[in-house]
C-alpha cells in the first residue's frame, strides 16, 4: 500500500512549464549591422493562458539600446503553449536572453 508522505492527504500538482511553438527571429537592424556591432538583449515577458506574449519588456541589454525594439517585436510575435497546473492553462512570466551576432562570411 502507498500512502502520501505529508499527513494532509494533498498531492503535489502537476505542472507543465510553457514551451516556445513559434518562434519569429529579430531583425538585425540595419545601422547596427553596417557598423559590425553585436550583443545581447534579455526580455521578460508574460505568456498568457491562450500562449500569446505580452508585457515584454527589457531587463538588460549591451550595448545599450541598439537593439532593444528588435528584440521586443520579435518576442511579442512569439506563441507558446501555455504553462498548466493540473491541466489548467495559467500565465507564466519568462525571461530569455537574444543574441545579435553578424553572420560569419563562407570560405
Amino acid at each position: 500500500m502507498v500512502t502520501p508522505a505529508s499527513g494532509s492527504g494533498a498531492s503535489l500538482p502537476v505542472t507543465r512549464d510553457a514551451r516556445l511553438i513559434k518562434h519569429v527571429s529579430a531583425e538585425y537592424p540595419p545601422r547596427a549591422a553596417s557598423r559590425g556591432i553585436e550583443g545581447v538583449v534579455d526580455v521578460a515577458f508574460t505568456v498568457s493562458t491562450d500562449g500569446s506574449v505580452s508585457d515584454a519588456a527589457v531587463v538588460h541589454s549591451d550595448p545599450p539600446d541598439v537593439f532593444n525594439h528588435s528584440a521586443i517585436t520579435a518576442v511579442s510575435r512569439w506563441k507558446y503553449e501555455p504553462k498548466t497546473v493540473n491541466g489548467v492553462p495559467v500565465e507564466a512570466r519568462i525571461q530569455t536572453r537574444l543574441q545579435f551576432k553578424m553572420d560569419q562570411p563562407e570560405p
